[in-house]
This record gives C-alpha cells, structure tokens and sequence, in this order.
C-alpha cells in the first residue's frame, strides 16, 4: 500500500537560515505522527528522495527509519 497523505514544514540549513515556503521537508502522515514532528524540530535526513512541487524544494523521508528527529517544541 502507498500512503498518499503527506505533510511538510518548512526547514533551515546551514545555507538557507531562514524558513521558507519554497524549502520543505515532506512525510508522509502517518511517519510524522509517529516521529511527533513539529515546526522547529532538528532532524537529520538519513536518506531520502529529493522532491520538487514548482518552486517548492522537498527533501522526503519515505520512513521513519530514513529521519533522525529530535529537540522538539
């Protein structure tokens, strides 16, 4: 089954300091529900596809086990 339902937020890097609408990591639902993702967590992408929706970059994690997340609000 594919999960269709995805969610993003928008992160920072090194480079780019400041969020934005145009730099977003995606994940599915159901691994951001999991992983209690929220606005202002760190994480470290372990392996992913990169997306692009328009302008918008997507770095996608497609499991759990593809993120590191931590420091949440």
């Amino acid at each position: 089954m594919v999960d269709t339902d995805y969610t993003a937020f928008p992160i920072t890097t090194a480079g780019i300091t400041t969020a934005n609408d145009d730099f977003r990591l995606r994940l599915p639902t159901n691994v951001a529900t999991t992983l209690a993702v929220a606005q202002g967590c760190d994480f470290t992408l372990k392996t992913g596809i990169m997306w692009r929706n328009g302008a918008e970059a997507q770095p996608t994690a497609m499991n759990a086990s593809d993120v590191a997340v931590s420091n949440c609000p």
